[in-house]
């Protein structure tokens, strides 16, 4: 682990110098300007074709190392306790004669302790996941990178494309012991036609995303380590960790493997490089198990737009609107399987699939931003998304609910003539929920569904007890544009506080 860790340190510094020996002088000083500010202005650079980021002329590059920690009973029974972080970094954005690049390279390790819960890196990203009930330390590491080109072919057309990478390591050494490896890459080609003051594209994308969790408990013990997999709506099944319904240890399947492909196209239109909207759709097709036992599959379709206008006033203040909506609907079916096993080979016949599952997702978000470069930032952001969800896991129960969540975030920075930039973020939000459960019919049945009941009733406090938090932080900026910065926010629900510290140094340049 410490060969990976240097290594990763040391491409991060090779990526920090390479951009700075290609840099070309810069339209406004880097200076003046955060990373973030830069990416954020350009629309093309934040959407899914990036051969519009030559729109915009200011280089940038940095570099950071940082250091996180959070604590608190305010968290879902999954999140840890208590975890550490550290982490290292490399952007750059670098425009040229003929053509512009954009890339990043970021390392982070955390260590979580007292944790247990949700065995999947992150809960929601599928449909499915799955409990252990054994807190312990876990271990994660990330590795990201991303590459992007827009290069000019004619006075009036550019092609590009971006490349994003992304491998997670996440292991726990405690009975139930598990491994969890994940991988995400996208390849998102694309052409863009300008002349005067319109600009209009085009673009394609591939997605792929993996994840497999591999268990397994060491030596003899007593204990009974049961898991529980969840099917939706905290409903499915828990049993010993080895059983046949949790999947963990099916014969002649490495663990439970998860893998979705998807294709999309978008259109984008910009004019006068202050009004731009996009228009991009995204098909996914996931599945769950491997060979002849796929378990359950996933289809997902996924609508998202964003509009933004953005002008300078005659202070020098730049503005940027920006709204962003995103559709997004998914089923899980669960296939029928039939094992048969003759002279001690055993083979699997699927004879169809029942939809147990089905989630429906609207969002929005306004957002304003306002930057005056080394005077002062701001930043207001509403948020609001509706939720529909349906579980058929056992027929003829059908439980529904509906989640309807709204808050706002606002973040404003200053810069005073000692090159000190205190900031200041305060945010709050809450939800609403609706239940409905009925039977399909006049069937009866004498069992209800099985539910993680501890687990979903403090997903339902978490997500619809009101909350509120508040950030607090400084930075200071050195005459050769390094800066430290050292941060500390704490979010309040229900009279439950967790804290968080975090602490970076960087280089702008």
């Amino acid at each position: 682990m410490n060969r990976k860790i240097i290594i990763s340190l040391c491409a991060a510094a090779l990526t920090v110098l390479c951009s700075a020996s290609l840099s070309a002088a810069p339209k406004f000083p880097a200076a003046q300007w955060r990373y973030s500010n830069i990416y954020d202005r350009n629309p093309w650079l934040r959407g899914d074709n990036v051969t519009g980021m030559r729109a915009d002329s200011i280089d940038i590059s940095q570099a950071e190392l940082s250091g996180k920690y959070s604590g608190g009973e305010n968290r879902l029974l999954s999140e840890a306790p208590v975890l550490w972080s550290v982490g290292a970094g490399a952007s750059t954005i670098m425009h040229l004669q003929r053509f512009s690049m954009v890339g990043s390279f970021s390392f982070e390790q955390t260590t979580m302790y007292s944790a247990c819960g949700g065995m999947f890196l992150e809960h929601g990203r599928y449909p499915v996941d799955i409990y252990e009930f054994t807190p312990g330390t876990k271990s994660r590491q990330v590795y990201s990178f991303d590459g992007g080109v827009s290069v000019d072919i004619t006075p009036a057309f550019r092609v590009g494309a971006v490349v994003d990478f992304k491998s997670t390591n996440c292991s726990k050494r405690k009975d139930l012991r598990y491994t969890d490896y994940a991988l995400d890459l996208s390849f998102r080609p694309g052409f863009q036609w300008h002349r005067n003051k319109w600009s209009v594209g085009l673009a394609a994308a591939v997605e792929c995303n993996t994840e497999t969790i591999t268990a397994e408990q060491i030596g003899v013990s007593q204990t009974s380590y049961d898991a529980f997999i969840d099917k939706g709506l905290f409903y499915g099944m828990e049993q010993v960790w080895e059983g046949g319904g949790i999947h963990l240890s099916e014969p002649g399947i490495g663990g439970f493997p998860v893998r979705e492909l998807g294709w999309g196209v978008s259109a984008q239109m910009s004019w006068n490089e202050a009004l731009y909207f996009d228009l991009s759709y995204l098909h996914s097709s996931g599945s769950m198990g491997e060979k002849d036992a796929i378990w359950m599959n996933f289809p997902t379709d996924r609508l998202s737009s964003t509009l933004q206008w953005k002008f300078r006033s005659n202070g020098g203040t730049e503005h940027i609107f920006r709204l962003e909506g995103i559709l997004k609907g998914r089923i899980l079916k669960e296939n029928v399987i039939e094992k048969v096993t003759q002279g001690g080979v055993t083979t699997r016949s699927s004879f169809g699939s029942n939809v147990i599952f089905s989630r429906d997702n609207l969002s929005f978000k306004p957002c304003w931003t306002a930057v005056r470069p080394s005077v002062y930032e701001l930043k207001l952001e509403l948020s609001y998304s509706r939720d529909a969800a349906l579980s058929s896991y056992q027929y003829p129960y059908l439980n529904g609910q509906v989640l309807r969540s709204a808050g706002f975030a606002f973040e404003g920075r200053y810069t005073a003539p000692c090159r000190v930039s205190p900031i200041l973020g305060v945010w709050a939000g809450t939800g609403f929920l609706d239940e409905n459960s009925r039977r399909a019919g006049e069937i009866e049945s004498g069992t209800q569904p099985e539910r993680l009941q501890n687990y979903y009733d403090n997903w339902k406090w978490y997500m619809t007890t009101p909350a509120f938090g508040a950030r607090l932080g400084l930075r200071y900026t050195f005459l050769n544009s390094l800066y430290i910065e050292a941060a500390g926010s704490a979010v309040l629900r229900a009279g439950k506080p967790r804290i968080a510290a975090a602490l970076s140094f960087g280089y702008t340049f």
